[in-house]
Parts: C-alpha cells; structure tokens; sequence
C-alpha cells in the first residue's frame, strides 16, 4: 500500500491501517445507520488487539486462506479464518469476552477477492445456512455459539480510491437481517445501484479537488423502501383508490409517507418511492473527465466530505450517487420473496424476481447485459418517473402495471 501511495492523487491518503483507521471506519458505519434508520440503529463496537500499530498473526498465510475453487473448500476456508482469528483474539490477555458482543468482523490484510488477485480472500457475511453448511453447525468458541460472521479486507483498493464505507454499510444490513437483492445465480445486479444491498454498496462517483477524482464505494446509498418496511423503519401508506398523494424523499425527515403500497392481488403490489440525487450531475466547465462522459458524471466537493485523517467519515447526504431522481416503482412479489428468502435468492431468476423495477424507460436493463444499453446495468436516470420524463404508469403504458 505504501508503494501505491505515489501513484495516488488527492483528495485522500492512505492512513496506516492500524486500531485508530478501523475504529473510524465503525463510527462512520455507526454515523450512516443512525442517519437511515432515523435513530433507531446505533452501534458500539471495539476493535482488537487494542495495542497500536499491532494485528494478530494467524497460523496460516493469506494464500492458504483465500486458495479455494470449490465452493465447499471456499467456505470451510473462511470459516477456519474466522476460528483462527478469534482463537488469537481470546488468547489475547486484553483480548475480547465474546459473550459481550452480538456481532463478529474479522479484518484482514491486504485486499479481497473481488478487487484482488485469484488467490485473495473473499469478502462475506457468513450467515447460520454458511455455519450448517461448512462447519456442520455454530462455532462454539469462548463460552458462545457464533453463526454469523463477516470478514472483509483492510481495503477494497491498494490506491485509495475505494473504500470500506459501503461494504461495511452492506454487511451489517446483513447482520440486521436483509438479504442481498443481486442475482447471484448469474453474478449481475437484479436492483442494481438503487439498493445499498444490491451494488449500491459500491456506487461509483467523483469528487472535485484539484480535479475530478473517480472513488467507488465510499457513499453508501439509503437503503430502498423494501429494506426499510422490512426492518420496519417506515410504514408504506397503502393506496387502494383514485387519490392524490405527496411522496417524501425517503432520506428526508417529515409526517409525510415515504413509501407507498398498492396491491396488485394477494402475493404482489408496487412499492412507490421517492429517490434524490444528492450530488452535482455535469462535470463542471472546463474539467476534464476519464472513463466517462462529462454529462453523466455525478460528483460533490472535497469540502462536503467529513474526513479524519484519511478516512471518510461522513457526508451530509448518503444518496449522493444513486442513478437518478424521482419516483421509483418496484414489483414486489411476497411469493416469491418467501420461497426464496432463505437462500438469498429472491432476485435469480430474472424472468420472475421477488422484487423488480419497472423502469419508467420500458426498458429491462438491470442485470441485463446487452451491449449497446451496457451503461444502464446498474441503472439510469431514465428509471424513475419524473416530471420531464416519463410520468404515466398504468395499464397501457410501458412498462404496464398489469400483473
């Protein structure tokens, strides 16, 4: 990491990865739930070993941790790094009394999988399926049975382009007890960046320092209405007639609804909701942008950003780089979602999704890769209904609200 620091332009460093830069990444986590939840969530944690500058050494290398290709070897990998490490950690005499938490975070060294090499550890949320599964049951360690877990780098990215913030937002929604929304079947987004536990854990933006600098995974979005009425934050107003109602932007505080629910028959109905993008879209004049067109750039200030000493630790607004702006209208499918949910696979089958978008375009472009509309895969500025754009959905529209 050190090495990568040269080739890093503003406006972050890498600070050292030590107990102080993992201790401001949980109280960024703790800041972002107690922004989503209105309050309800907050989150105390501590990080081991408490000695600075200091990590536990495990009995193995990171290459016989992350070497799997199977998926049983893969799980029973990750399920040895996490006794492994927590067996360090207890042996540790200012170690942790595991009785006294109720959530589990293994970091280790280095990058993981999805952003590494073939041989990097995969980043999880290991969940009481994974337990049965690869360790025949709970892993009993220090006076406690443990049957969910999460391990993730120390960084997504050796250049300090991306960081923790949105994974750790993803995986702890997990620990509060929402499922991923990918289609994990075939690897692609089913939601995409509208939801924090689809890739909007990852969303990718700029920000405008010197220039405009591309960052992924530091922003992570509210979670959508689902998630919220799920974790029972919100409570959707159900809508049953011809009326005329007022939608507030679900990262805004106020007595209006912020979600709406409209039976379609006894499993299905449509999820209304009001997304905002908080960030500036356009690039400013005369700013040059790679690996983008300047009118789809989306981008804030360094000066919007909270940092301490390198880290992101907060921003006023958390939907600062979903796809768009207006009113979003999902189909949600409770039959499907009930058969599936067990197995985190309520969105693998595209043809039937327990929750789908109607994308106001009439397109089907998350998770759909066709080449020429590639840009929409994660979603666009053209999914939401808004004033200026589409603004009908109904029987002989397109999308249509037929069943």
């Amino acid at each position: 990491a050190e090495d990568a620091v040269e080739d890093y332009a503003p406006p972050f460093d890498l600070p050292p990865h030590d107990r102080v830069y993992f201790e401001r990444h949980l109280k960024a986590l703790d800041r972002y739930y107690r922004v989503v939840s209105a309050g309800r969530v907050e989150i105390a944690a501590e990080v081991f070993p408490r000695t600075e500058r200091l990590a536990y050494t495990l009995p193995q290398t990171m290459l016989h941790y992350g070497n799997g290709r199977t998926t049983e070897e893969i799980g029973t990998r990750w399920i040895e790094l996490l006794r492994d490490a927590l067996d360090a950690a207890l042996a540790d005499a200012d170690g942790p009394q595991l009785k006294d938490y109720n959530s589990f975070l293994v970091f280790h060294a280095g990058v993981g999988f999805e952003t590494g090499e073939l041989n990097d550890i995969r980043s999880v949320f290991l969940e009481k399926s994974d337990f049965a599964r690869f360790n025949g049951g709970p892993l009993a360690l220090g006076g406690v049975e443990i049957d969910e877990a999460w391990i993730l780098p120390e960084s997504p990215s050796l250049n300090g382009r991306a960081g923790l913030n949105g994974l750790l937002a993803k995986f702890f929604g997990n620990q509060l007890g929402l499922p991923g929304l990918s289609n994990f079947a075939d690897g692609l987004p089913a939601v995409g960046g509208w939801s924090l536990m689809d890739v909007g854990a990852n969303a990718l933006g700029f920000v405008l320092a010197d220039s405009l600098e591309p960052v992924i995974g530091f922003a992570a979005p509210h979670l959508m209405a689902w998630s919220k009425a799920r974790l029972g934050w919100i409570e959707p107003l159900v809508v049953r007639r011809d009326t005329v109602v007022s939608l507030l932007a679900t990262d805004r505080e106020g007595d209006l609804p912020k979600a709406l629910r409209v039976p379609i028959d006894a499993d299905e109905y449509f999820l209304l909701e009001n997304r905002q993008q908080r960030g500036r879209r356009g690039a400013p004049e005369g700013q040059m942008v790679r690996g983008a067109e300047p009118d789809e750039v989306v981008w804030i200030d360094e000066a919007d950003i909270e940092l301490e000493a390198g880290v992101w630790a907060g921003v006023e607004d958390y939907d600062l780089f979903i796809p768009g702006a207006g009113v979003l209208i999902w189909h949600v499918d409770d039959g499907v979602i009930a058969e599936y949910m067990a197995t985190s696979a309520i969105n693998n089958r595209p043809e039937r999704q327990g929750i789908a978008l109607e994308e106001a375009d009439g397109y089907r472009d998350i998770g759909h890769p066709v080449f020429e509309r590639l840009r929409q895969i994660e979603g666009s500025p053209d999914d939401p209904f808004f004033v200026g754009g589409q603004t009908l959905f109904g029987p002989n529209t397109r999308p249509d609200s037929r069943s």
